[in-house]
């Protein structure tokens, strides 16, 4: 374990390596209960919670390779199943009957980090321009999923289209981690790090190539 911790940590931020439930999290990465963990981080982050899912996830497969593909399974439906709480509390908690932020609006916008009134436009700017492509591309952007599980509740996106964008984005997403992890070990973090905007932006070119050629 602490052979893991050295090497793993040598890739990350300050921040995640000062973060408690990251500690926690690697301390039982090896546990029985790891599956049932990387579910309820993955959970967690797609709905109300900052975590640093990705790097829990490849730090639990690093442990245990073989088991990679599980860990992008019990990780992607963690996702999915947070995402729909996300909706949720947009749905039913964002606003006041009178159209004005509820107490739980204005507390993630002041402690949830990118989360704040203003990135809440741009947000649905986005989805107006984009409509749920923009699912599609928010797995591979650095940003918490929660801000759009939580925005298409509060925008109205159909739930039944949420669902299947954010469980495909999402399966792709770990599934593709989970692959270059196998493929590069402990290497991947610097190759994230260093290639994740690059394969951000190819992505949502192709999605943006794709809805042109279907609706246009």
């Amino acid at each position: 374990m602490s052979n893991l911790k050295t090497n793993f940590t040598a890739g990350k931020s300050i921040d995640i390596q000062n973060n408690r439930i990251y500690n926690y999290c690697l301390k039982y990465a090896a546990s029985r209960n790891s599956f049932v963990i990387l579910f309820f981080v993955a959970f967690a982050d797609a709905s109300f919670l900052p975590l640093p899912t990705p790097f829990i996830f490849i730090a639990m497969m690093l442990l245990n390779l073989k088991k990679a593909y599980w860990f992008a399974f019990y990780g992607s439906i963690g996702t999915i199943a947070g995402s729909l709480l996300g909706y949720a509390i947009g749905y039913y908690l964002w606003n006041t009957p009178e159209g004005e932020f509820t107490q739980l609006a204005n507390f993630m916008f002041k402690y949830i980090p990118g989360f704040d009134i203003a990135f809440h436009q741009r947000v649905k700017d986005l989805y107006d321009i984009w409509g749920t492509g923009v699912l599609l591309a928010a797995p591979f952007v650095p940003l918490p999923y929660k801000i759009f599980s939580i925005s298409s509740g509060i925008f109205e996106i159909n739930i039944f289209t949420f669902i299947i964008a954010t469980a495909v984005g999402q399966s792709i997403k770990f599934y593709l981690t989970s692959f270059l992890t196998i493929k590069l070990g402990y290497k991947i973090l610097p190759f994230i790090n260093s290639h994740l905007k690059s394969v951000s932006y190819i992505l949502l070119l192709i999605i943006i190539i794709i809805f042109i050629f279907n609706f246009v």
